[in-house]
């Protein structure tokens, strides 16, 4: 079937067969541009939606790390529907693509911080948010975590002693940067501090006293960052990442929901993923955990990452290649 479909006659052979595959098994593919990446996990796509029409477009995730590429991906994905509608040789090809243009608004397509906020709302009792929580643009995350820092600080600085060793060392507009810093840093501080690791060496023992009140000046900072945000029910681009990391982490019977709700995880550009993305994917699709039914579907090219100064790791990437191949 896989040679006669429409949703497959624009691949050869080589992935037409990763495309066609319905195997409960995680499959990465690693490949160069130019290679057909993308194309392939469209079709991919389009093969478990087609064939499996007990389904709803809710049962497949797609993401990628664009909303440009994301919207590229929906009418891509559109497209080959609208094409199957009308040229299908089979009745039953054209109904089921007919019913999938339907629901293809609703269908899960978008990028990592799009599905995170989709599961943000729709566990929000569980995450402790308001369901219609605004999320801030780069610009208002930035202002917001400067104004935190510094009003922080000006309360704090006599009162608090970490606050006083971190003043007194590094003065009052170089200490306010710093704590900003950190907070546009949780990413990859939040993580170390779940394992118990120091957040600014690798050693704790090699932290100075000024370092060291630095470092629990964190906690206090980000305590009232996240204040800040309850006042204004909002998050950044990094709590969407972070609330659903934790909310995944925390609770199993909200993992067990996704699970049952959605069937297939189908990740684009996966070298620029960073750790607690891909955490959160690792969470959903229960790799550590034996088979959960998820599986993963991941194209990526490990020698390209073009977001590295959004925290991506392309050694994220190699190590899931070395992990799954």
């Amino acid at each position: 079937m896989s040679q006669k479909v429409p949703w497959l006659e624009d691949l050869d052979d080589e992935q037409r067969e990763l495309a066609a595959t319905t195997e409960n098994c995680h499959q990465l593919i690693n490949a160069g541009p130019g290679s057909g990446k993308t194309r392939v996990l469209v079709a991919h796509y389009l093969h478990l939606l087609m064939v499996r029409d007990d389904w709803d477009v809710d049962a497949v995730v797609a993401i990628t790390f664009t909303e440009k590429a994301a919207a590229e991906m929906r009418e891509r994905i559109g497209e080959k529907l609208r094409q199957i509608v009308q040229d299908a040789p089979e009745e039953r090809w054209r109904r089921r693509a007919h019913a999938l243009l339907d629901r293809l608004p609703e269908a899960p397509i978008g990028t990592i911080h799009s599905f995170c906020a989709r599961l943000l709302r729709t566990f929000a009792l569980d995450a402790r948010l308001d369901p219609n929580f605004v999320i801030l643009d780069d610009l208002q995350a930035q202002t917001l975590r400067q104004s935190v820092s510094e009003r922080w600080l000006w309360e704090k600085w006599q009162s608090d002693e970490d606050a006083q060793i971190v003043v007194a060392h590094w003065g009052f507009e170089r200490a306010v940067e710093l704590l900003s810093g950190l907070l546009a840093h949780r990413l990859l501080l939040e993580p170390r501090k779940a394992k118990g690791k120091s957040l600014l060496c690798q050693k704790a023992s090699s932290l100075s006293e000024p370092e060291e009140a630095l470092q629990r000046c964190y906690e206090k900072i980000v305590a009232a960052y996240e204040q800040a945000e309850t006042e204004r029910n909002a998050l950044d681009f990094d709590d969407l990442l972070l609330r659903t990391w934790r909310l995944l982490c925390e609770n199993e019977t909200v993992r067990r929901h996704i699970r049952q709700r959605h069937r297939r995880l189908l990740v684009d550009e996966l070298q620029d993923t960073d750790r607690v993305q891909v955490d959160i994917l690792r969470l959903i699709c229960g790799w550590d955990e034996g088979e959960s039914g998820v599986w993963f579907f991941g194209v990526g090219d490990s020698q390209q990452s073009i977001y590295a100064f959004r925290n991506a790791d392309v050694s994220v990437f190699n190590e899931l290649w070395e992990t799954m191949i």
